[in-house]
């Protein structure tokens, strides 16, 4: 049975654009940029998998926490990431069970 994980994010269009959650002791990013290129935001979410990080790093620009990632995971798709009715307080964990080693 899948369960709910909180998140805190920034950038939100239809969906958070980017997101921390944590998954037991282990710290997501999920990073959805938009693409100047193409006009739009990626059809992903980006996963990395985070060093620890202070409440200092979570001020300012959220760009700056791809410098404190260990490493690119993988990525899922938006439309696979399940939210609860707000889509601004927590995901279903089972999105994030592949990267949970």
């Amino acid at each position: 049975m899948s369960t709910m994980l909180p998140f805190l994010y920034r950038d939100f269009y239809d969906v958070p654009r980017v997101m921390l959650v944590r998954r037991g002791a282990v710290t997501f990013l999920l990073d959805c940029p938009f693409d100047e290129t193409r006009d739009e935001y990626d059809a992903e979410y980006t996963v990395y998998l985070m060093t620890a990080l202070q409440d200092s790093d979570l001020r300012g620009d959220w760009r700056n926490l791809l410098k404190k990632t260990v490493r690119m995971l993988g990525k899922i798709p938006v439309s696979q990431v399940h939210f609860d009715h707000t889509k601004r307080k927590e995901i279903d964990s089972d999105v994030l069970a592949q990267f949970a080693g």
